[in-house]
């Protein structure tokens, strides 16, 4: 080992970097693949393409090359280089500081720091992050001049690979572990994490990271939370003749109806606007009770209010149903749920035209709204920023009856004020941070028993501190 002259010393190091650092942009470019696009062009039977699909379907080998060049890169490089520029570095500090005394342990000790540090940032920036960033930027040309290369050291390596799997199954084994068992499980919060990241970096649009997340929110909503309310239920009584109900139908906008006899609460059957028109074109059941009518109703089925929503609109899917009645715990009609409210959770709200858009929440200005007292609490929280403190309401009506412990009175117009958590911006993601408000509620309208109009101001208290939501 000359060490005047260690050129084959660098001649070795310049060698693994290189192994390496083909190694890691060729992993990179494999994750960055259009896995569709590989597997139809390895139907043409492009050797390439195989290959790379093979190692994108199944990259736990190639990961196990990865480590292992690295492993190897890492160990021969101290052995042969630390050692030779250590000794060189230490001279040079020798010349620098020649009118300090200083031990030859501590000079030894700075020049293998020095001597490492250095060979680390080389090894980690040419051989790993440099790479690795190519391999991701030009993933296809990368992927398709390595593969070759990258193949023959994996096959040469399969010994050593090999061994490293069957030593690391063995530990787990003993520490009592099934390496057979273990799977690499995506969480939702990764998955969102991903789509936020999506999105702020403009690779998605707002609108279509709003409908991911809303996917993932499904499995946390029940009917209850999406039904229509039996209050505004349109319905038809079962005693009204084919005729009286073709008028009625032809004021409304929707396409399905549940018919009850005597009261919401027993609703004997779905009518669908298509088997009126066809029972009505026949002009003979024109005075017949539409409860009467052979095959005109379809059977209506029946969910709990905690019926998950995920569940269900799998259920509606497979059984071809469109609406679900809703009963609560004593048997009552709670609401119904049709096939659309579970589609707008999702996409948002879905206008026909024949439909009139629904304004529950107006701004008027900046932190104050005019708002519809049915308006859900969730959909304030979602235009106004506003956090509200209790989970037992479904809408500021019932959220405000039970702060003021009474149904105002015809023409009274009581003002509450609630001080609660606002997110600092009309729509931020939980998480965020929020502020302290003086939520002003100031009831407009009262009628049939609720609040049916009231003006929500926002204001930020003196002594407010933001807040991170845990």
């Amino acid at each position: 080992m000359d060490d005047g002259s260690p050129l084959y010393v660098l001649v070795i190091f310049i060698g693994f970097v290189v192994v390496n650092a083909m190694m890691y942009s060729f992993g990179a470019a494999i994750q960055n693949l259009n896995e569709t696009e590989l597997e139809k062009k390895a139907a043409e039977q492009s050797k390439k393409d195989i290959k790379l699909l093979k190692y994108l379907q199944n990259p736990a080998k190639l990961i196990t090359t990865i480590h292992l060049v690295t492993g190897f890169m890492a160990v021969v490089t101290g052995y042969f280089q630390l050692g030779i520029y250590a000794r060189k570095v230490r001279l040079w500090l020798v010349s620098l500081g020649s009118g300090f005394v200083l031990s030859d342990a501590f000079m030894n000790f700075i020049a293998y720091f020095l001597t490492a540090l250095y060979l680390m940032l080389l090894l980690l920036a040419l051989g790993i992050f440099v790479p690795k960033k190519l391999g991701t930027k030009y993933s296809r040309p990368c992927a398709y001049a390595l593969c070759g290369i990258v193949n023959v050291i994996v096959i040469l390596l399969t010994p050593f690979t090999a061994f490293i799997t069957f030593f690391s199954n063995l530990i787990l084994r003993i520490i009592g572990i099934d390496p057979g068992k273990m799977e690499t499980n995506v969480t939702e919060e990764e998955i969102i994490n991903i789509v936020n990241e999506g999105h702020e970096q403009g690779i998605l649009e707002e609108r279509e990271a709003e409908m991911i997340s809303n996917i993932f929110e499904l499995d946390d909503k029940t009917a209850g939370d999406i039904m229509t309310h039996r209050k505004t239920i349109v319905a038809i009584d079962g005693d009204w003749t084919l005729k009286e109900t073709v008028e009625f139908i032809s004021e409304q906008n929707n396409s399905r109806y549940p018919v009850y006899a005597d009261n919401i609460d027993n609703i004997i059957g779905i009518l669908h606007i298509k088997d009126v028109l066809y029972y009505y074109h026949k002009s003979t059941y024109d005075d017949m009770a539409v409860k009467n009518i052979t095959n005109l109703l379809r059977k209506p089925e029946f969910i709990p209010e905690s019926r998950n929503l995920n569940d269900l609109f799998k259920e509606m899917q497979m059984n071809k149903n469109h609406m679900e009645i809703v009963v609560d715990e004593y048997g009552q009609t709670a609401g119904l749920v049709a096939m659309e409210d579970i589609l707008e959770e999702i996409v948002g709200n879905i206008m026909d035209e024949h439909d009139l858009e629904e304004n529950n929440i107006i701004r008027e200005a900046d932190d104050r709204y005019l708002v519809s007292g049915l308006t859900t609490l969730e959909e304030i929280e979602e235009k106004t920023g506003i956090i509200f403190d209790d989970d037992e309401f479904d809408t500021i009506n019932g959220y405000l009856i039970s702060k003021l412990d009474r149904i105002p009175a015809k023409g009274e117009k009581p003002e509450i004020i609630v001080r609660l958590y606002c997110r600092n911006g009309r729509i931020l993601p939980k998480g965020a941070e929020t502020i302290l408000c003086d939520c002003t509620f100031r009831v407009l309208e009262t009628g049939g028993k609720i609040i049916s109009k009231l003006e929500i101001i926002k204001s930020s208290p003196e002594d407010a501190e933001p807040k991170d939501e845990e």
